[in-house]
């Protein structure tokens, strides 16, 4: 008996090439003692080409597609006294697009038309800063942010992709601080609080899926004297919304990393990591979406088949791991 296995029923298969290209200069002014200020652009050009290989829907999706971008970045530093700065800086950016979405002009699904995506989505983002030195050995800062985006990419659980959506605006605050206590010493701690909607509503509501509202992260590393270093990393992120409406949420974690290391010469170092230290079991991610099975037929969600499952879609935390490596320096 002959078993072939082959894969069948393919929805698209391209071969994709691109080349991209980016030049930034930046000029530094000192206007006075308390006063300066820095301009950059940059320039950007993405050239891409898209062969369609397989796919019954998708074999005229190739071609070719191409974008430049100027962004310009300034930024206004004040210094207050020795030990306090505020600053203010805005900047124009862009996300890339899949090559795919920019040549497509059918859906390699079902075969009915779409929109060919750009190959780049403009950003916009601007911030209000304070950097201080509370004590000695301690820096920390303050931001307030806020961006608008063209378009956000959106996670399509059945399809593995992610897609398009609408112009979003996004603001938050980030606290970030680092404190060295002792020569041997140093710790961290960030806290990031944001919101993000989309500028009109999405499926029956306004918010982005899967932007994360609040993060955390706390840790420590330790290199005294002597052969013998370590660290502690822990790091929190807080429950995020899984759909427009906003009815479904993930569930909040936290997890810990641990780290040994030591020296056995001054070009040899061997280290340990343990991942997941205490071996907690959640969702490094969480999406939610309408899944397709084979009983609902091949027209799932097109309007020819029956509706799909809506759920959740997770991919699990690993479970505790160590992790050995040996380095070398020559």
């Amino acid at each position: 008996m002959t078993l072939l296995i082959g894969r069948t029923h393919t929805v698209r298969e391209d071969q994709v090439d691109q080349d991209a290209v980016g030049l930034f200069a930046e000029a530094r002014t000192q206007w006075s003692p308390w006063l300066r200020s820095s301009v950059g652009l940059r320039w950007d050009s993405l050239r891409t080409s898209n062969t369609a290989i397989a796919g019954e829907f998708n074999l005229d999706n190739g071609g070719r597609a191409s974008k430049s971008q100027v962004s310009p970045k300034p930024g206004l530093i004040a210094r207050v006294n020795r030990d306090t700065e505020l600053y203010a800086h805005w900047g124009r950016g862009f996300r890339s697009n899949d090559v795919r979405g920019a040549t497509s002009v059918l859906n390699p699904a079902d075969g009915s038309a779409a929109d060919r995506l750009p190959l780049l989505a403009r950003t916009q983002s601007s911030e209000l800063g304070l950097r201080v030195r509370p004590a000695a050995g301690w820096n920390s800062s303050v931001t307030l942010w806020q961006a608008k985006l063209a378009s956000e990419l959106v996670f399509v659980g059945d399809a593995g992709v992610t897609e398009a959506r609408g112009a979003s605006r996004r603001m938050g605050i980030e606290w970030s601080n680092d404190f060295a206590p002792m020569n041997w010493l140093l710790i961290d701690a960030d806290l990031a609080l944001s919101r993000a909607r989309f500028v009109e509503a999405e499926n029956g509501g306004r918010h982005v899926p899967n932007a994360i509202p609040m993060s955390a992260s706390l840790s420590a590393s330790v290199t005294p004297s002597g052969p013998w270093s370590g660290g502690l990393k822990l790091r929190y992120l807080g429950a995020y919304v899984l759909e427009e409406a906003g009815h479904e949420k993930s569930h909040a974690n936290w997890t810990a990393n641990l780290k040994v290391g030591y020296a056995i010469s001054p070009k040899l170092q061997l280290s340990l990591d343990v991942l997941n230290l205490f071996d907690r079991r959640a969702n490094d991610i969480e999406y939610w979406g309408t899944s397709c099975t084979r009983a609902e037929g091949p027209g799932c969600n097109s309007g020819d088949g029956k509706a799909g499952i809506e759920g959740r879609l997770i991919h699990p935390m690993e479970p505790r791991m160590l992790r050995v490596s040996l380095r070398a320096s020559f």
